[in-house]
């Protein structure tokens, strides 16, 4: 079902250049879009000295790189083939990809860490970001990089890794964020 799943999605490539550009916008984009919204979120706490919105985005950011972290550790101890390279045959290349490890997915990775980051901040916010992720995930099956199953799994292991960080990290990372800011920034305060 996973395979099944993935070339009905794939089978959709090079059927129309819209929709293959968007999925290579969703693709490579995410990897700009993603800290950049990060970043406006703490810009945006500045210019509104907005002390909630400076603290979630950092917050947001700390999450977003211990994230990425360990999904790169866990990519090299579990080696699972991307259907790019299992069904070469099959498939349709969309853009290229390195021959590593197909789960976690870093794009997902990416995109889900900073959702529920932000979504700390603003529901509704982390929300819009979750359906960009889940578009992104969507776009990474339509190029064969990743299996559904990478995607789906890639999301549950960054929603434990977001409880555990909120039950034990958020705190620290605030209380830590704050006492550096009232030190370099006082004017922020």
């Amino acid at each position: 079902m996973n395979q099944s799943i993935l070339l009905f999605f794939n089978s959709f490539v090079h059927r129309s250049m819209v929709l293959d550009d968007l999925g290579i916008f969703l693709i490579q984009g995410s990897l700009f879009i993603v800290p950049l919204i990060v970043l406006a979120v703490y810009v945006l706490g500045i210019v509104r000295k907005n002390e909630r919105w400076r603290t979630g985005a950092v917050t947001a950011g700390v999450f977003v790189v211990a994230c990425v972290v360990i999904a790169e550790l866990l990519g090299l101890v579990i080696h699972e083939p991307r259907p790019l390279f299992v069904l070469a045959s099959q498939v349709k290349v969309l853009l290229p990809h390195a021959n590593d490890s197909s789960f976690p997915s870093g794009h997902t990775t990416l995109c889900f860490s900073a959702a529920f980051g932000l979504y700390l901040l603003d529901k509704r916010f982390g929300i819009v970001m979750m359906v960009f992720g889940l578009l992104v995930g969507f776009a990474k099956i339509f190029a064969a990089h990743h299996y559904p199953l990478d995607i789906v799994g890639t999301i549950l292991l960054i929603f434990v890794l977001f409880l555990l960080y909120r039950a034990f990290v958020t705190k620290w990372v605030e209380k830590t964020y704050l006492a550096l800011e009232h030190r370099v920034l006082p004017s922020l305060s």
